[in-house]
């Protein structure tokens, strides 16, 4: 495993920094209900790395029931175990073709820069996401 020094974020990182930030709520990205933002400081410097919305109260209710009425009436509830699957295997290959840019952007958008020097390439929960689905099938019935 190679290991990296990350003084900067990446160009990629930096897009996603200096991009505009919302909430995602009902597959939607939003402001908070209350209008409030918060600034994101970077611990290095103590400079805003951005503004993102201040979710609250009203804003968690309504991902709650948006969240509760994908699963009951959404597509996931009647997918088979083994559609399922394919999904969460499509998952695991994006965070694979991903790989080298998610360390860089996970300690800047985390600002957990006390892990540097990472490793460029993380051992990533992809594998779980590869073993597990695959094993609903193999041990229940279709679903």
């Amino acid at each position: 495993m190679t290991n990296a020094t990350i003084t900067e974020p990446s160009a990629a990182t930096q897009k996603f920094i200096s991009s505009s930030h919302k909430l995602v709520i009902d597959g939607k990205r939003v402001d908070a209900v209350s209008g409030e933002n918060f600034e994101v400081i970077d611990p290095s410097n103590n400079n805003v790395l951005c503004r993102v919305p201040k979710g609250g109260r009203q804003d968690i209710d309504l991902a709650v029931q948006s969240a509760r009425k994908a699963f009951d009436t959404g597509p996931w509830r009647k997918l088979t175990a083994s559609e399922r699957g394919k999904l969460i295997w499509k998952l695991a290959d994006l965070i694979e073709e991903n790989a080298k840019s998610l360390p860089n952007w996970i300690l800047w958008t985390t600002a957990n820069l006390s892990l540097s020097p990472v490793p460029q390439t993380f051992p990533w929960p992809s594998n779980i996401f590869v073993f597990t689905p695959g094993s609903p099938p193999k041990y229940m019935a279709k679903r």
